[in-house]
């Protein structure tokens, strides 16, 4: 028995075949694209979330310390001075001094805020102010006279430093999680308990 064609009928040829294929896959992988970066930007925007959540805290305390500063003192080394500071500060209410260093603690990831018996004393306590800090290109503190000039360790003798700053910007680099993006968290400073005329520059 034999199949015959009839007039008007006929199959899909290969190149048709290949056209609707190519077409299908240029649609998936524009799907696909857009999927990648709607999730990229999702995860963007929450680990901006989580950085302002994480950090907002820290640097609120650390603001509040940095303007109750009534001495800050002189680093050991230049890379001591970039990466943490040891001050004498007015407690709250106006009940004595003690003596507070912030560091990094980069073995952990934590940014540390230390009581000491004093300026290169031993430590009676320790408070974990942020946690998912990262080794950032910034140095952790810089340092600026009450003209806005920038203090530089290395360049400016650290004795100098000491007596001499009015103002301090802090920078604290974030990261939310393991292999996630670090950003940094940057405020500036000045003290309010230390007049100008009380600095020996």
């Amino acid at each position: 028995m034999s199949t015959r064609s009839h007039p008007g009928e006929r199959g899909t040829s290969l190149l048709e075949a290949t056209f609707t294929i190519t077409l299908l896959l240029m649609l998936m992988a524009s799907v696909m694209q857009s999927y990648t970066s709607f999730a990229a930007a999702t995860r963007r925007q929450e680990d901006a979330v989580a950085i302002r959540t994480t950090g907002r805290q820290a640097v609120v305390e650390v603001e509040a310390l940095l303007r109750s500063v009534e001495v800050t003192h002189a680093a050991t080394s230049s890379a001591e001075a970039r990466q943490q500071l040891v001050v004498t500060r007015r407690r709250f209410g106006g009940t004595g001094t003690e003596v507070v260093r912030l560091r990094f603690d980069t073995g952990t990831g934590r940014l540390l805020r230390e009581t000491l018996t004093g300026p290169t004393g031993s430590v009676t306590a320790t408070r974990t102010l942020v946690t998912g800090v990262v080794a950032g290109t910034a140095s952790f503190v810089r340092y600026f006279d009450v003209e806005g000039g920038e203090l530089v360790p290395g360049v400016t003798d650290l004795s100098q430093i000491a007596s001499c700053t009015a103002t301090w910007r802090i920078t604290i680099p974030i990261s939310p999680g393991a292999g996630r993006t670090a950003r940094e968290l940057t405020t500036t400073v000045t003290t309010r308990n230390q007049r100008a005329e009380e600095r020996s520059c």
